[in-house]
């Protein structure tokens, strides 16, 4: 059998043995989001209006990186977040301060009681309002030791255009807006998943 007939045997087994291994490192790479579960820690995100509206990116960005995600929807106070978190369900807690309101306790007093049963370190703070009350609650967070994401990285004011990024579809003018009065639009709800999986990974 010459070489030319014996490349033409070849070939298609080595397509295919190529196909499979292609197909191997794509079932490998994305099983985690595929499967819903992963090797790391648990994490909750309470579900309110910031969070809630993108709660399809935030998941999908979150199992992609193989974490298994509970999505609270009750709280609504700072004293249902006491609650849940006295729980001690997950090891780390998704929550946008803003969005909690005061109860029988106002919002220092359950902070305090938190910070004394060492819950802060599992909170992972979002913040979307940016009023005096909202950076004011969450200096006191992350001074007792609970971690911010760095929403102003990626997300603009309220119709502020900024500068598209490598992985969105934008038009000619390079620029898009991420929020405006009625929420955060589609890049934004994307850019605010990405960010909160960035502080968590």
């Amino acid at each position: 059998m010459g070489s030319g007939e014996e490349n033409a045997t070849r070939s298609p087994i080595v397509r295919a043995l190529t196909l499979v291994a292609v197909l191997f490192f794509i079932v490998w790479w994305w099983w985690p989001g595929l499967d819903g579960q992963g090797t790391e820690s648990e994490i909750s995100v309470l579900a309110t209006s910031s969070l809630g509206s993108a709660e399809s990116e935030i998941g999908r960005r979150l199992r992609e990186e193989g974490f298994s995600i509970t999505w609270i929807n009750s709280p609504s106070t700072w004293c249902d977040l006491r609650d849940v978190m006295g729980r001690g369900e997950t090891p780390k807690f998704v929550v946008a301060p803003a969005d909690l309101a005061e109860c029988d306790q106002s919002s220092r007093t359950v902070i305090e009681e938190l910070d004394a049963a060492d819950r802060l370190d599992q909170m992972v703070l979002v913040d979307l309002e940016e009023s005096p009350r909202s950076r004011a609650l969450m200096q006191l967070l992350v001074d007792a030791g609970a971690q911010r994401v760095a929403t102003e990285r990626l997300l603009g004011g309220i119709d502020d255009e900024v500068p598209c990024v490598w992985w969105e579809d934008c038009d000619v003018s390079g620029r898009t807006v991420t929020r405006t009065a009625t929420g955060l639009t589609a890049h934004g709800r994307d850019r605010l998943a990405r960010l909160i999986t960035a502080a968590l990974v």
